[in-house]
């Protein structure tokens, strides 16, 4: 049976990066006045990479191998990784195995048959492609995702190995592999810019747009629609009322393709929780702040993220062709 081909939809307009911050951070412009780190030890590298997930894995040695890049084009389907000059060669062995540790745990979470770099449409890039101090950003005209560098030395205390797990764009991957499904699925298969609608900010959806429609779509709407209200209390969710007593006037916050890209981090943390497993390269290890749903709301919430997510690896976890951008 020939495979079906998933093409891209041609966007009238560039569409920014979309940055993503934390809630406080430290100077993160590391690119302008930076060095290149010591060389790694006569011995070799130094593997710290395996720090970041707790407890260890355990994979085939070929996971593990001299070519970490072919596990990942090869097996999980990125389409290629990418460094910035100020990365050396230890940096990038241990960016790249940590990268591994996220994918195999991305993939036990979504079910997507090892397809977390949608058909080679992904790419990862470290320290190569800052947006200012934002932590981390999505493309979703290159659909790349880039992950800041380490501070440096005299920017950040600590050793080199505490630098690199507690500084830089470590614990941002899921939120911006949320970005990527939001626009993946929208420009390939639901042929819109984005599922979210990208950033508007309005609070009131129609029943055709809760109902009818696009499936996916639909179902975005629904997962964005349950974390504003909340129809046992009639009103407003908490989590929409703590947005707005903590950010209002803030738009980047109420933004729909950042929401989802939140409860997508959230969604992820919470189901490596329950197996007992803890990526801080991946997710965070608290989602307490007020830009996150609190437990009740994510409760609710769940059901329709879970949902949204299945309806994706039916795409995700299909044979199809990809091609660029159609005639229209």
């Amino acid at each position: 049976m020939p495979k079906k081909t998933l093409t891209r939809i041609k966007l009238k307009e560039k569409q920014h990066a979309l940055t993503g911050y934390k809630y406080s951070d430290t100077d993160s412009d590391i690119s302008k006045h930076g060095k290149l780190a010591e060389y790694w030890s006569k011995k070799g590298f130094k593997d710290f990479y395996k720090d970041v997930r707790k407890p260890s894995l355990k994979l085939k040695e070929n996971f593990f191998s001299t070519e970490p890049f072919d596990t990942l084009i090869n097996f999980y389907q990125w389409k290629g990784i990418e460094f910035g000059k100020w990365t050396t060669n230890e940096d990038r062995y241990n960016y790249l195995l940590a990268l591994i540790l996220a994918s195999h745990d991305l993939n036990i979470t979504l079910g997507f048959k090892n397809n977390i770099g949608l058909f080679q449409t992904l790419s990862v890039a470290f320290g190569a492609r800052g947006q200012g101090k934002a932590l981390a950003h999505f493309e979703p005209n290159t659909f790349a995702i880039n992950l800041t560098r380490y501070h440096r030395a005299d920017k950040a205390r600590g050793t080199k190995e505490q630098r690199f797990f507690g500084t830089g764009g470590i614990g941002s991957l899921a939120h911006e592999y949320g970005h990527a499904l939001d626009y993946f699925f929208g420009q390939y298969v639901s042929k819109s810019v984005s599922l979210s609608g990208g950033d508007r900010t309005y609070t009131h959806f129609t029943k055709e747009q809760l109902t009818k429609g696009d499936k996916l779509v639909q179902g975005m709407n629904r997962v964005i629609n349950a974390c504003i209200w909340d129809k046992k209390k009639k009103g407003w969710s908490d989590y929409y009322k703590n947005l707005k007593l903590q950010f209002e006037g803030k738009e980047y916050w109420f933004r729909h393709n950042e929401i989802w890209a939140r409860l997508f981090e959230q969604y992820v943390g919470y189901c490596l929780k329950k197996k007992h497993i803890d990526n801080f390269f991946l997710a965070k290890l608290k989602y307490e702040a007020k830009q996150y749903l609190p437990a009740h709301d994510f409760k609710r919430v769940y059901p329709l993220i879970r949902q949204l997510l299945s309806d994706m690896a039916k795409t995700a976890g299909g044979k199809f062709n990809v091609k660029g951008y159609s005639k229209d």
